[in-house]
């Protein structure tokens, strides 16, 4: 290629105030090499011995799939030498939300292990219930008296992979909560225990509430912490501690409103029927009266039959716990090792 022919092939062409560039395929290469992420230029020197791969074995991967590039790197490399690549689910708003970004990913492997639910009506996939190894951990005993209120983050601008409320939807989740501790009263406000969910990205939420509930006490440390011997826990959004709380058999009390979260026709039903046992409200102070008209017997409420059959059902999709998950696990993906064909 003569001189004359190169420029042209990297020269912009300015046409009514925009720059286009004229790049045929070896320029789109040599550019790509030029403004390379550091991660990418550090994979080519890695030798593909340093990872151990077996044909036909089976690989469990994260959600580190979708942010890392050094195991989405290990993970191709994986497939390409003939493993069976399988993702699991680490939190929820999988198998209930209508969709996020990150399912188009995950779900595009050989498998997919789910709490419990067995398909998506947007996303078709190898979809394989397990019990949670985070879900199968603790039971609840409940030896306090505390009122556990634990919230979510709550990002003010609304990331691309999550299923949380727009802005406005973000200030009723805050007024929401303002509308439950005054409906609940200052007598069982004494016994609530909040947890916030703070971050650069979320709202600062403690200020608004403090200046407005002086007394309400706030814990420090992890919700877990407390979780299992609490009297009552309530949620105000459909977080992975819901699943925790429930799959523990924690009572509890959860409120917000449907329309701010996209769930699958599926999932509506079973909310529903959270909703009919008096575990789910749509009002906040309609969830603080059923606070207090339970408080006095927590557990005679929460032993109920129509009350733990709607927890179970729920649990059965999306909380799927079992004191023998490691053998459930180690049973499950043998038998894919197994039957999966070497690629």
């Amino acid at each position: 290629m003569n001189s004359a022919e190169e420029r042209a092939r990297v020269q912009p062409v300015v046409q009514s105030n925009q720059i286009i560039h004229v790049l045929d395929e070896k320029s789109v290469i040599e550019l790509a090499w030029q403004v390379m992420p550091a991660t990418f230029k550090c994979l080519g020197s890695i030798p593909s011995a340093r990872w151990k791969y077996r044909p036909g074995s089976v690989r469990v991967v994260g959600p580190t799939i979708c942010t890392m590039d050094m195991v989405k790197y290990a993970v191709a490399q994986a497939r390409e030498a003939g493993e069976i690549i399988i993702g699991s689910q680490h939190g929820a708003g999988y198998g209930d939300t209508m969709q996020s970004i990150v399912h188009f990913v995950e779900f595009n492997l050989d498998g997919f292990i789910t709490w419990g639910w067995r398909s998506h009506p947007f996303c078709k996939a190898n979809f394989i219930p397990l019990p949670s190894p985070l879900l199968s951990r603790r039971s609840h005993c409940g030896r306090s008296e505390e009122l556990l209120f634990i919230g979510a983050s709550a990002p003010l601008v609304r990331q691309a992979w999550d299923n949380w409320p727009e802005t406005r939807g973000i200030f009723n989740y805050l007024f929401f909560k303002e509308t439950f501790l005054i409906a609940l009263g200052e007598k069982l406000i004494e016994k609530v225990l909040y947890r916030p969910q703070l971050g650069e990205g979320n709202l600062n939420e403690l200020p608004f509430l403090q200046a407005r509930f002086p007394n309400l006490r706030i814990l420090d440390v992890l919700p877990e912490k407390r979780l299992y011997s609490s009297r009552l826990v309530i949620l105000d959004n459909p977080s992975t501690m819901l699943s925790i709380s429930l799959a523990a058999n924690v009572p509890t009390i959860c409120f917000w409103k449907p329309v701010d979260w996209e769930m699958t026709d599926e999932a509506n039903m079973l909310y529903g029927r959270l909703n009919t046992a008096g575990i789910l409200h749509s009002d906040p102070a309609s969830a603080a009266r059923k606070v207090q008209e339970i408080w006095p017997d927590v557990q005679g409420w929460w032993a109920s039959e129509n009350v733990q059959a709607a927890r179970r059902e729920w649990c059965r999709e999306h909380a799927y716990s079992s004191p023998h998950w490691l053998w459930i696990w180690i049973r499950t993906l043998w038998q894919l090792e197994l039957v999966e064909e070497p690629v």
